[in-house]
């Protein structure tokens, strides 16, 4: 409720609305649709900061209302639904303002302004309510970002439910199952088994499935390197086998203090044995490069081949 005992959003029609007449409601709010007042216009008028809390909470304000106009079976989904789930997402779709809602065949598709309604089979348990909202399930958003997120941003985005629990690999693979035949299933099943609940950063996972190449084996993800029973450090990736640390500096490593922790964590793995390599943003966007350095270094640290005695 605002000062004046009105609520952030409630609907109206000719009699009025939230209790009051139209007379009294005239000039209070914004009108963002045919049938809703809004009384908190920011929510409606500003754009959306990428990644932030306050993204996140005008994203919830603009659902809490749009549902009160929404008929029952009707469902927020895909990038609303995993931005909801605080799932990562590239950066335009995290600042996209219109709301997605998925629809059951049987439904009437509600046609509204700011709002993206879609045609979609919801079984029972691909729908929860969070925050009161109805909403797909994190498995079942997964599933939909499948038709519209590249592989690398849905290695990610899988990679975030594992971690924060909001799903396990069987869910994610349940779901898979289920939706043989159906857009995007093909990029999902490709990706299940190469999840992983140990990785901490999208740009790390990015990185992760840009290195998923027949040529290279697999690094292990967070991996803790011990020496004499002493622990050194944890690498982004490793190759365990060769002594190569693959790491990724995102905006966060240019603090000072990161930035020299960093430097003697890499001096100490250096001094140890190990090959330490470094990707930022810039690299993410030369994936082959980036294959060519971690196959080199893989090459140049193999063990040379023994020539059979004759």
């Amino acid at each position: 409720m605002d000062e004046r005992g009105l609520p952030e959003a409630f609907v109206v029609d000719t009699g009025g609305g939230a209790g009051r007449s139209r007379a009294a409601i005239r000039d209070v709010g914004l009108a963002p649709t045919r049938g809703l007042r809004v009384t908190n216009p920011e929510i409606w008028e500003q754009p959306d900061p990428a990644g932030s809390a306050h993204s996140l909470m005008n994203l919830v304000s603009r659902c809490r209302a749009l549902e009160l106009l929404m008929p029952s079976g009707v469902f927020f989904g895909r990038v609303t639904a995993a931005r909801l789930w605080e799932m990562p997402l590239p950066q335009p779709l995290e600042q996209r303002r219109t709301v997605e809602v998925a629809v059951d065949p049987q439904t009437v598709r509600p046609l509204r302004p700011g709002l993206n309604s879609l045609r979609a089979t919801l079984p029972v348990g691909h729908v929860v309510a969070l925050d009161d909202l109805p909403v797909t399930s994190p498995a079942r958003t997964w599933l939909d970002l499948a038709t519209v997120l590249a592989p690398a941003f849905l290695l990610a985005a899988g990679d975030h439910l594992l971690r924060s629990g909001l799903a396990s690999r069987e869910d994610l693979a349940s779901t898979v199952k289920w939706a043989r035949g159906r857009r995007g299933v093909v990029s999902a099943r490709a990706l299940v088994d190469a999840l992983s609940d140990r990785a901490e950063s999208p740009r790390e996972s990015q990185v992760r499935y840009w290195l998923r190449h027949p040529e290279l084996p697999d690094p292990e993800v967070n991996f803790d390197v011990v020496v004499d029973r002493t622990w050194l450090a944890r690498a982004d990736l490793a190759y365990r086998d060769y002594r190569i640390a693959v790491e990724y500096d995102g905006i966060v490593h240019l603090d000072e203090q990161r930035r020299r922790s960093d430097a003697r964590r890499r001096n100490l793995l250096q001094d140890n044995g190990w090959f330490v390599i470094v990707f930022t943003a810039d690299d993410l966007r030369d994936p082959r490069r980036m294959r060519d350095l971690v196959r080199h270094a893989i090459d140049s640290r193999r063990p040379p081949e023994r020539r059979p005695h004759r």
